[in-house]
């Protein structure tokens, strides 16, 4: 038998994020812009890495989609970003069960 849940999970986090802005000169956010996001400023970005960096979603290389490799990484390209979670707090309530 299939059990069915659904649940509400509500995830809090604080992220550090830091941007070198020599990286993320106007070349790289006008070629940003034509990409993925019309951010026009380095907040709109840390905002954008922040909430990755919370949801997990770098690679296990440390590539974030749009930015390259960050977080220190060497691995071309990258870019002098770094986004670390410096609290989580996740809670999670089951809504309603059918069996």
């Amino acid at each position: 038998m299939i059990h069915k849940f659904e649940c509400e999970v509500i995830q809090t986090s604080v992220v550090q994020v830091e941007i070198d802005d020599e990286s993320m000169d106007e070349k790289f956010m006008a070629e940003f812009r034509a990409s993925f996001y019309p951010f026009t400023t380095l907040k709109e970005h840390a905002e954008h890495i922040a909430q990755m960096a919370a949801r997990d979603l770098f690679g296990w290389d440390g590539f974030a989609e749009g930015y390259g490799h960050i977080n220190g990484s060497k691995v071309e390209p990258f870019i002098n970003i770094n986004a670390r979670v410096t609290s989580e707090d996740v809670e999670v309530e089951t809504l309603t069960t059918a069996s």
